[in-house]
């Protein structure tokens, strides 16, 4: 079992948002956002995978959308209350 403060876990506790088998958390060192991806089967299917990291929110969401996280979306309000730079303060 892994513990909530890995980066990989379902249970991360720095989660921002998520949308099918992607999400995006703050990272565990508090430095930058990271785009994550889930597995589609098997036991490594519960692990997330980093694959992307930003440090603005321009960067994060020209890059989620970039990765096809958005199954055709290009408008993202969601990610609107994310403030343009990484702040760090956690």
């Amino acid at each position: 079992m892994e513990l909530p403060n890995a980066e990989s876990s379902n249970d991360y506790l720095r989660i921002c948002f998520e949308y099918g088998r992607f999400r995006i958390i703050e990272s565990n060192d508090n430095w930058q956002w990271v785009i994550q991806k889930r597995g589609a089967k098997g036991m490594a299917a519960a692990r997330w995978r980093s694959i992307s990291y930003c440090r603005t929110r321009k960067a994060l969401v020209a890059r989620w959308t970039a990765l096809q996280c958005t199954t055709g979306r290009v408008e993202w309000p969601e990610l609107a209350y994310l403030p343009a730079l990484f702040s760090g303060v956690g």
